[in-house]
């Protein structure tokens, strides 16, 4: 049977071929967690790994917190994919309104107003008069209360002109600081190309390394 530190010993002979990984290679990430576990007949500290049924059971659940009921949820990481030129922005601003608005979407239940961050990665001149045609086409729906709540919950950021790379070493706790004072239920970042300058959507290790930093926002923010 290999044991977790026969499995680290592993990791690290092979260290050449998963240098690729960079921050992702959790035994040195984490050295302090395995330094001290010898086998995996040390149940004392496997037994610190894992949980029995009762247990698990007993757990508090950790439902997500439905932004748009049966569409969106918050304290998780979702790509909302499709072919270019579908409208997938104009979708997501549609969110970012609804949900800051406490609006219902589409027959979709939206309980109560969140606060909402969208990060544009381009097209940031577009925004105003985008904005602009959604209220005048909204104009029966965005109420004083509506509005009231927009300006309460309804942040943008031009991430192009402030350099927002969810490639890059660190951005997750620069975003955290600059976005902590507004406490934002639902980050935005559009489109994953402009935003994620990675060498290539298809390299799983680089986009691994965005989704962790993406993660890593989600849970400083909760």
């Amino acid at each position: 049977m290999t044991s977790l530190i026969d499995v680290q010993a592993m990791m690290r002979a092979n260290a050449e071929e998963l240098e690729t990984y960079g921050d992702l290679l959790i035994p040195e990430q984490y050295p302090e967690q395995y330094q001290d576990l010898e086998t995996s007949e040390d149940t004392e500290k496997v037994d610190a790994f894992v949980s029995d049924i009762d247990e698990t059971l007993a757990m508090e659940d950790d439902e997500p917190v439905p932004l748009i009921d049966g569409v969106l949820s918050s304290e998780v990481v979702s790509v909302f994919a499709g072919a270019p030129g579908i409208g997938k922005s104009y979708v997501a601003l549609d969110w970012a309104i609804h949900i800051a608005g406490g609006l219902d979407w589409n027959g979709f239940s939206v309980q109560e107003p969140r606060s909402v961050v969208y990060v544009a990665g381009e097209g940031w001149r577009s925004f105003p008069p985008r904005l602009r045609r959604w209220l005048e086409s909204h104009d029966e729906e965005v109420t004083d209360d509506v509005r009231s709540r927009l300006k309460e919950h309804l942040f943008f950021v031009d991430g192009s002109k402030h350099g927002i790379d969810m490639s890059v070493k660190g951005m997750d706790e620069y975003l955290r600081v600059k976005l902590k004072d507004y406490n934002p239920d639902l980050i935005i970042f559009d489109t994953f190309s402009m935003l994620a300058c990675v060498n290539s959507e298809n390299d799983n290790s680089e986009v691994a390394s965005v989704f962790k930093r993406a993660d890593a926002i989600r849970s400083c923010l909760l």
